[in-house]
């Protein structure tokens, strides 16, 4: 097989990775906002520390979920650079995304930006 066959046979692998991912992130992200619709009708019928306390959890849970989505999307931006070599644009582009540290994010900035937002299908711009 030639290289050039090589090239395009690894191209389509990545290809089609990059396209499982973003098809996950997809499924997770309908499965979360559907998760987020039944507890907010459950939580409207609690009160006082049990409504709280559920509150408190449920926006833990969503800082790892939005921290999950956020890594999904940079692997498969990853997966399509990868395809035919990395530019120079893209690998600084790549230096980028190792260079974030989610969990560097202080639990209050997560939460505040998590309030009142919904999730899309390309990004969770927001949680709960």
């Amino acid at each position: 097989m030639s290289g050039t066959a090589d090239q395009k046979r690894e191209n389509d692998q990545l290809i089609a990775l990059a396209n499982k991912i973003q098809n996950f992130h997809v499924e997770v992200s309908r499965r979360v906002t559907s998760l987020n619709t039944v507890v907010d009708m459950i939580q409207g019928g609690w009160q006082g520390a049990a409504s709280q306390e559920y509150d408190r959890v449920q926006r833990e849970v969503n800082v790892h979920l939005k921290k999950l989505q956020d890594n999904l999307v940079d692997l498969e931006d990853v997966m399509r650079m990868a395809v035919n070599g990395f530019d120079e644009h893209e690998q600084e582009r790549i230096a980028e995304i190792r260079r974030v540290d989610n969990s560097g994010e202080s639990q209050a900035q997560a939460e505040a930006g998590m309030r009142g937002q919904t999730y899309t299908t390309d990004r969770i711009t927001s949680l709960a």
